[in-house]
C-alpha cells in the first residue's frame, strides 16, 4: 500500500460515510436502552 498516494473523493466520501453510520448506529443503541428503562419504570 501506497501511503503517499492521494486519497480519492470516493475514499474521503467512503471513510465519512463509516464514521457516520458507526455513530448513528450508536446514538440509535442508546436510545433504544434508554427507552428499555424509561419503559420498565
Amino acid at each position: 500500500m501506497d501511503e503517499t498516494r492521494v486519497p480519492t473523493l470516493k475514499d474521503v466520501i467512503g471513510s465519512w460515510f463509516r464514521a457516520f453510520e458507526t455513530t448513528m448506529a450508536f446514538i440509535f443503541r442508546s436510545e433504544m436502552v434508554n427507552n428499555r428503562g424509561t419503559d420498565n419504570q
